[in-house]
């Protein structure tokens, strides 16, 4: 018995490396095929209903700017992300590479195994991490076996970490309008989730969150808004508290006669002028944050 090359644990038999190491290789060959889908869906920008919660926030996040920018008519919020996400391909092929390089070196030492068979896989992660995964206790019989723990879990660790990030949100915050030339920069401003500023995609000039959020919930209070679409913008332009609070308190307000609706929308939904309706809310929300506290 001697202790690991890696860790410094003890080992069993003849090994070189400590069971814990060969444990944790085994648990990421056995995680690799899942490894390849998620990185395949996050290279094409797709999301998984494993990895993201019901509807996908995505989804609901993009579909909410497409309707802010209708109402304030600053035309098509399509160039929300990109086609292509080179990081996570970078990712893949290197963990193919590492462990296409393993499997060369398994068949060219003869590692023992228990499979029923010795052919080599096929060139894919699937099959291969497969194929290793008969070998990890063989590996751990050889000096290099510890850089092929070291290696593979080096090239999961860097996909794992991708397909388990979360990119910050991001949030619109209207045309720019920067004078350039003489003429308002067209360009659109969107902020990122704890950033103090946004930044104009066109001209690429800083403009300030909550300066830029005050501004756009100005240009909302002339538009007549059912209380759904209230709740939405209101939450989504930096007011605190959850949007089927905010709906429900405004369709209390309406049936205690509060709130006076000044149109209807095609469905039969009452509508209200947004500018009113937000000064109630900000009024409110601001007394119960004050009770919180206290």
């Amino acid at each position: 018995m001697s202790d690991c090359r890696r860790c410094y644990r003890e080992t069993r038999d003849e090994a070189y490396g400590c069971e814990d190491c060969a444990d944790g290789l085994a648990r990421d060959l056995g995680e690799t095929p899942w490894l390849q889908t998620q990185l395949d869906i996050s290279i094409t920008r797709q999301r998984s209903t494993a990895s993201t919660p019901s509807n996908g926030a995505a989804t609901r996040r993009n579909d909410l700017l497409r309707d802010l920018a209708d109402i304030l008519e600053d035309g098509k919020l399509g160039h929300m992300g990109t086609p292509w996400h080179e990081t996570a391909s970078r990712a893949k092929r290197n963990l193919q590479a590492t462990l296409a390089k393993w499997v060369t070196y398994c068949a060219r030492e003869r590692v023992r195994h228990q499979a029923t068979n010795d052919r080599l896989p096929a060139d894919n992660l699937p099959a291969m991490s497969r194929w290793l995964m008969w070998r990890v206790d063989g590996l751990m019989l050889h000096p290099e076996g510890l850089d092929a723990v070291r290696e593979i879990t080096h090239a999961c660790a860097e996909a794992r970490r991708i397909v388990m990030w979360k990119p910050p949100q991001k949030f619109y915050l209207a045309v720019c309008g920067t004078p350039w030339e003489g003429i308002p920069c067209p360009g659109d401003v969107y902020g990122v989730e704890g950033d103090d500023y946004g930044r104009c995609e066109e001209c690429n000039t800083t403009h300030e969150v909550a300066a830029r959020r005050i501004d756009l919930a100005k240009k909302l209070d002339d538009h007549l808004c059912t209380a759904a679409d209230i709740a939405r913008m209101a939450v989504y332009l930096g007011l605190q508290a959850k949007r089927e609070t905010v709906r429900n308190k405004v369709n209390v307000w309406h049936k205690r006669g509060r709130l006076v609706p000044k149109a209807r929308a095609a469905n039969g939904d009452p509508m209200f002028r947004y500018g009113e309706v937000r000064g109630m809310l900000a009024a409110s929300f601001e007394r119960t944050q004050d009770k919180i506290g206290s």
